[in-house]
């Protein structure tokens, strides 16, 4: 996946354990999503538009590199994290009702 590193893009592709090149991300959220992928081995990143070729073809030309994605992404993935929060804040409201009660 060739993307910018935005939280549901990026979220999906780890859950899908599809390697990411990242580009052009934006200051801020995007930035720091960027440095966790990266420093993780979840992704790879290009620092110019020109770079994203070569690495394009560096990661089809490396199956080693690309299981090294793959597994980095497989680490990191929470396949049911919605699902978890929900209940943690359903949790925490059952638990607001119950002290005002």
């Amino acid at each position: 996946l060739v993307t910018k590193p935005g939280g549901l893009s990026t979220s999906e592709a780890l859950v899908a354990q599809v390697p990411m090149v990242l580009c052009k991300p934006l200051p801020g959220q995007e930035e720091r999503n960027a440095r966790l992928l990266t420093e993780s081995g979840a992704a790879v990143r290009t620092r110019r538009i020109d770079e994203l070729p070569g690495a394009l073809d560096g990661l089809f030309a490396d199956d080693a590199r690309r299981d090294c994605l793959i597994a980095s992404a497989a680490r990191l993935r929470r396949p049911h994290a919605a699902g978890e929060t929900a209940a943690m804040i359903a949790g925490l409201i059952r638990m607001r009702k119950e002290s005002v009660a």
